[in-house]
């Protein structure tokens, strides 16, 4: 193993950082059937075998548990981003072969997302990062602040509140819809003998829309009351809409559109 990769794969290994071969040229693992960043390891001879399979496999360094690294894609529009922030502070940094940077931080007690901005990915324990002196389309990665000589930072407070995952607040719970009174049924199912039916070809879905809308916005019907009365009327439509179709046709009916009172004085009638 007397290549520059195997030697400074195994120099990770030294000093503490797992890694496992990648494809030559490439970020995918090398070993097939592998499991990926689970097969990064310290050990030496492993590291060798591989390396000496693959002398012109890229580096795989695995993120530790203690770290969270900040990746800078360039073509992402990560460096908007970047430019957008107060200075970075002093830690390891590695610039990628597509130009873009790779800060390696202390990882923080919170819970993090994996965005801390638009082209800005956050890394932590179970990911990896392609590590010098890996080469992909002819270009370099290279430590532009060593990660073997430079203590690693704390996330300074900006940052830390840009990678912090907000605690989900619970969801309301929904409450149940209170039983339409028998007076306004009443009225509603009146309303429902004056309509014609919906017909199939004749913008019947449109008109089933509207009759659910007057239904559950202009009486205020509860949705069962309003499906009930609506399984009557439904009788005479050419053909019949199924339990689910009805039901459907109410739900959008409460969610969709606008609802103008008076502009359904003038709905269609029933033929004397």
């Amino acid at each position: 193993m007397t290549t520059m990769l195997g030697l400074s794969a195994m120099a990770y290994a030294r000093a503490g950082f797992a890694v496992f071969p990648l494809a030559p040229n490439g970020k995918q693992p090398a070993i097939a059937r592998g499991r990926g960043v689970y097969d990064a390891t310290c050990d030496e001879k492993q590291i060798a075998a591989w390396w000496l399979r693959w002398p012109g496999a890229n580096i795989g360094l695995a993120v530790k548990p203690e770290w969270l690294v900040i990746d800078v894609d360039v073509r992402s529009g990560g460096f908007e981003t970047l430019f957008s922030w107060p200075s970075i502070p002093v830690t390891p940094t590695q610039q990628t072969a597509t130009g873009g940077v790779h800060y390696v931080f202390q990882r923080p007690s919170c819970d993090v997302r994996g965005k801390a901005g638009k082209g800005v990915d956050v890394l932590q324990v179970g990911r990896y990062i392609v590590a010098a002196p890996s080469v992909i389309g002819g270009k370099r990665y290279e430590w532009t602040i060593k990660l073997s000589a430079t203590p690693i930072a704390k996330l300074p407070p900006w940052l830390h509140a840009n990678v912090m995952r907000k605690e989900r607040q619970p969801r309301a719970e929904k409450k149940p819809q209170e039983k339409s009174a028998p007076d306004i049924i009443e009225r509603a199912r009146k309303y429902l003998a004056t309509c014609e039916p919906a017909i199939t070809g004749q913008r019947g879905g449109t008109w089933t829309f509207v009759v659910a809308q007057k239904l559950v916005r202009g009486f205020a019907l509860d949705d069962e009351s309003a499906f009930l009365l609506m399984k009557e009327w439904n009788r005479t439509c050419q053909p019949p809409w199924d339990d689910y179709g009805l039901r459907r046709k109410i739900r959008q009916a409460r969610t969709t559109g606008s609802f103008d009172v008076g502009g359904l004085r003038d709905a269609p009638r029933r033929s004397a």
